[in-house]
């Protein structure tokens, strides 16, 4: 009866901020992962549900540092290893660790725990301080991005930069060694490559930004999000496919 109210008040947290999606602008949910990591998949399949919420935005960053275990993770990389430890330094935790996930650069929890991420989204969604962008393609592969100051009124948080980080997926690996060897390990949005494509400094009612799509052929939409620098707080989001 216990797992049933349990199951049950995930349901309703989860409802709760899938019904404020006309109301808010998205929030941003990066999620740290390996293959390698027995904990993962679980935060993954998290991870893979909330990516079909229009009020959420996901990100998977695969670390390196599990390879050693026994299973080198393809599409773990040192640029999304780094990006954790400089989170870990701003929300000070005193480690790295899978999974991870941190909501809107403010807030960071084990992955798998479905109550609390859900909780810390709907934290962040009562937060009406946040801009807004518009995506509008140009040509085959360049884009304008709009970044609108019509929501957000607030004083910044600190300095403010507009990063594009551009994702793959869907992805399935069959793993053949390490903690996860015999699983079939199910991926959505991984993060391939990131960019800056520029600071804001929220003064502008609108300022615009160019974006240019890679090439390669596997990357199926970009993330854009506005955050502190070097790393911080997300004041907005958006994502696009291509």
């Amino acid at each position: 009866m216990k797992k049933f109210y349990v199951s049950l008040y995930i349901m309703i947290q989860l409802f709760s901020f899938a019904a404020k999606a006309v109301e808010t602008p998205p929030i941003l949910v990066e999620l740290f992962t390996s293959e390698g990591c027995s904990s993962c998949p679980p935060a993954e399949a998290l991870l893979n549900e909330l990516s079909t919420h229009k009020d959420v935005i996901t990100l998977a960053y695969h670390v390196t540092y599990w390879d050693y275990l026994g299973w080198k993770d393809k599409f773990a990389t040192k640029w999304g290893t780094d990006r954790q430890k400089s989170y870990a330094r701003f929300l000070r935790s005193r480690t790295v660790y899978t999974p991870q996930m941190v909501v809107d650069g403010r807030y960071h929890e084990v992955g798998s725990k479905r109550a609390s991420i859900a909780e810390l989204i709907n934290l962040r969604q009562n937060d009406k301080q946040r801009v807004t962008f518009q995506i509008k393609k140009s040509d085959d592969t360049d884009y304008q991005v709009n970044v609108l100051k019509s929501g957000f009124s607030g004083k910044l948080p600190g300095r403010v930069e507009i990063v594009a980080v551009y994702f793959i997926g869907p992805q399935e690996t069959e793993v053949k060694a390490g903690e996860n060897r015999g699983r079939i390990l199910k991926h959505q949005t991984i993060a391939k490559k990131m960019e800056v494509i520029g600071d804001w400094n929220g003064k502008q009612e609108v300022t615009k930004y160019s974006l240019n799509r890679p090439d390669d052929t596997d990357i199926i939409g970009v993330a854009l999000f506005a955050q502190t620098k070097p790393i911080g707080y997300v004041i907005g989001a958006s994502k696009h496919i291509f």
